[in-house]
């Protein structure tokens, strides 16, 4: 009985420095379209923000948003037709993530999954041509947002305070395969050390 209570207070007190509460700031952020997302997008440059709650050395739960911009990009499918679009990207994804060894161990290797919604904003701007003279004929220009879901797979180590992801991501749009991968490199802040 003694052995019991003694291993019993043992576990309490391994387990009472848990949950464990960080932000992660993602101060470095590049996203490379993929598929037919590529045709139409130049590679991004964003920021992130997470909140992440630690429920044992190895689980973490996470809430993710941030802003990613992809750098406007010019098609041209005839020379009477040019075509340019830029996107905005904010996305609201909850997920989890496992450490191999720990992640609070001074390097440890992790797999994530998260799942939510993205807001992604396209502007566009469409030019018509004369093709005798290469005059402008006609110019239109907008923008459209949708929130679709969205989903995103990755890897990545922890090294001290600094974590280093790679991840592939995708929205489920209706008229094109939105999907890019991701690098970001973030800084963790724990809150209740």
């Amino acid at each position: 009985m003694r052995k019991f209570l003694i291993l019993s207070f043992f576990v309490i007190t391994l387990n009472a420095k848990y949950p464990k509460h960080e932000f992660s700031l993602g101060f470095f952020s590049v996203n490379i379209p993929l598929s037919d997302f590529s045709d139409v997008s130049n590679p991004a440059f964003g920021f992130d923000v997470s909140y992440r709650i630690g429920v044992n050395p190895f689980l973490i739960f996470n809430l993710m948003t941030g802003y990613s911009f992809f750098i406007p990009k010019e098609v041209s499918n005839t020379p009477q037709r040019k075509e340019k679009y830029s996107y905005h990207l904010i996305p609201f994804i909850i997920g989890a993530e496992y450490a191999i060894f720990g992640y609070e161990k001074t390097f440890s290797p992790y797999l994530r999954v998260n799942a939510g919604f993205s807001n992604l904003k396209t502007n566009y701007t469409l030019e018509t041509y004369d093709p005798v003279t290469d005059t402008l004929i006609s110019s239109e220009s907008g923008a459209t947002s949708s929130t679709k879901f969205s989903f995103r797979f990755g890897m990545g180590f922890y090294l001290s305070l600094l974590d280093f992801n790679f991840s592939y991501n995708g929205i489920m749009t209706e008229n094109r395969s939105t999907q890019y991968f991701n690098f970001v490199i973030k800084y963790r802040i724990p809150i209740n050390e």
